[in-house]
């Protein structure tokens, strides 16, 4: 496994969104989430982290396959 190393940023922002589907004109995000790294002392800032959820307003255009994932 190749260690990455960044030169300027000390945190890394990583940032997960899941969605009822694919296509942005149909579908909604329903769960957003963040966890923020540092990567100087290589630990998560457990402080930093969430996870929320989105009530979505057209559950009924969702794509079950997607629901699925």
């Amino acid at each position: 496994m190749t260690t990455f190393k960044p030169t300027i940023a000390r945190y890394w922002c990583v940032t997960d969104l899941e969605c009822t589907g694919l296509d942005p004109q149909r579908h909604e995000i329903i769960q957003i989430a963040r966890v923020v790294i540092d990567t100087v002392d290589h630990h998560i800032v457990t402080s930093l982290t969430m996870s929320q959820y989105i009530q979505p307003a057209r559950w009924d255009q969702r794509d079950d396959e997607a629901m699925e994932v």
